[in-house]
């Protein structure tokens, strides 16, 4: 996939298998959004203004892919945070919403209690920029190419008082070292960084 607005977009609760592409020079390559848990393995993601985007409670399995050239590899949205689904929570508004309709779903009161604080994409191969600023900075730090809890470590919602919650991180330690071997178009048997430069 190469040119556009969107990769793949995938909104409200659906959770795509997303492996073995190849997505180049998009405004965003991959859109996740309400409580997505994609499985994104082996692809590559280059050359985008945002390789992944993650919001409203998205907690993706992101291994064995290649990030390259993207102006923002991930990065999470203003409602990524399992601060506020633990506190206030959408499983709250849910409730609230199904009393006033006066629902009788025996599994309303059902679904997660707990929220992982990061978006785990440890295990991916990142360019040469990213990877030397990982290693220098350690584990948990504000990488110029990741938008996280670093980048805005506090948010308000309207109509939630004045109360501040924290943004989520992105997990990104350990990565790998060199490309991985398998990202990519299956068959393909050139290299992993000529599919990320479009040859």
């Amino acid at each position: 996939m190469t040119g556009g607005k969107y990769g793949i977009y995938a909104n409200q609760f659906s959770s795509p298998l997303i492996e073995d592409n190849v997505i180049r020079e998009m405004e965003q390559a991959v859109y996740l959004n309400k409580k997505n848990v994609s499985r994104i393995k082996g692809n590559v993601v280059a050359d985008s203004g945002i390789g992944i985007f993650c919001d409203f409670s998205s907690y993706p399995f992101i291994r064995d892919n290649l990030f390259s050239g993207n102006g923002t590899h991930l990065k999470l949205g203003k409602f990524q945070s399992s601060d506020w689904e633990s506190r206030a929570g959408s499983k709250n508004i849910v409730l609230e919403t199904a009393t006033r309709q006066q629902s009788r779903n025996p599994r309303l009161g059902q679904g997660p209690k707990e929220f992982p604080e990061a978006v785990n994409a440890t295990g991916n191969g990142w360019d040469e920029k990213t990877l030397k600023e990982m290693t220098e900075k350690g584990g948990d730090a504000n990488i110029s190419t990741l938008y996280d809890g670093h980048d805005l470590p506090e948010v308000t919602y309207e109509g939630f008082d004045e109360e501040t919650y924290r943004l989520d991180k992105i997990l990104y330690l350990p990565a790998l070292e060199t490309e991985p071997e398998s990202a990519g178009l299956k068959g393909w048997e050139g290299t992993v960084d000529e599919l990320a430069s479009g040859l």
